[in-house]
């Protein structure tokens, strides 16, 4: 029985361990996109002034960047 125990442990483990690792790259991931865009000009000119630049929605979060960063929503704060 204990060999069994030892078994499941450590499967549990590893796949626990495999979890956590996808969860830290997607994190890495995210926080590397928030950079990128929050360092951008053309970010900061819209949030000091979106009146003056609303072309920015029209040409930058494209479907394609939803897609690849397996985002649903980009949410810019000022």
């Amino acid at each position: 029985m204990r060999s069994f125990e030892t078994i499941e442990k450590r499967d549990a483990n590893r796949a626990v361990a495999q979890v956590a690792s996808v969860f830290s790259d997607r994190i890495n991931n995210l926080n590397t996109l928030n950079h990128d865009w929050a360092a951008w000009d053309d970010t900061y000119n819209f949030v000091q002034h979106p009146e003056e630049n609303q072309n920015y929605i029209d040409v930058n979060p494209t479907d394609s960047t939803f897609a690849n960063a397996k985002l649903n929503i980009l949410l810019i704060l000022k």
